[in-house]
């Protein structure tokens, strides 16, 4: 149940949606296999109790399976400040410990120019010189190029040397 009593959801709606698709595959009710009107109450079910209460509270839920998740989805999800999210973004730097793939996992509203901004921060704020360094000498550099050769030096830094191996 995604709401069984009132309080904060236990994980948030789109990644609760998601599962609930996947109910609806195992059931075979995705696709024309049920009429709309029974995935609908399904859904509505599986919502809990004060799911149901806050649904049947919203305006426009219509009265289609779609409709339904559209208003649950325009109810649960947060509104996302694009500034405060930015800001937060600029603010950003690799901390120790912390690998390439967890820093580059950030988006920002940045519309078609995210993978440059995201790339831009990433050359920013890493920790090691060398693999900036390096990063900067690919004159067309891409966020998927820059990326993958960051991964790479961060794990051959990682791994030990012949010399190393001996010590």
């Amino acid at each position: 149940m995604f709401l069984p009593c009132p309080g904060e959801p236990s994980m948030l709606f789109d990644m609760w949606l998601r599962m609930f698709n996947n109910y609806l595959l195992v059931i075979n009710a995705w696709g024309d296999a049920w009429p709309d009107i029974r995935k609908r109450a399904t859904l509505l079910h599986c919502l809990g109790p004060e799911g149901q209460r806050i649904f049947y509270a919203l305006p426009e839920t219509g009265d289609t399976y779609v409709s339904a998740v559209s208003a649950l989805e325009k109810h649960f999800t947060p509104k996302v400040n694009v500034v405060v999210e930015r800001y937060a973004f600029r603010k950003r730097a690799q901390f120790p410990h912390e690998t390439i793939v967890q820093l580059w996992r950030a988006t920002c509203g940045f519309d078609d120019k995210s993978d440059d901004m995201i790339r831009d921060q990433l050359l920013e704020c890493l920790l090691s010189d060398s693999i900036r360094e390096r990063l900067l000498l690919e004159s067309d550099l891409t966020l998927d190029t820059a990326v993958t050769l960051a991964i790479q030096m961060e794990a051959a830094a990682d791994q030990p040397t012949p010399l190393n191996a001996l010590l």
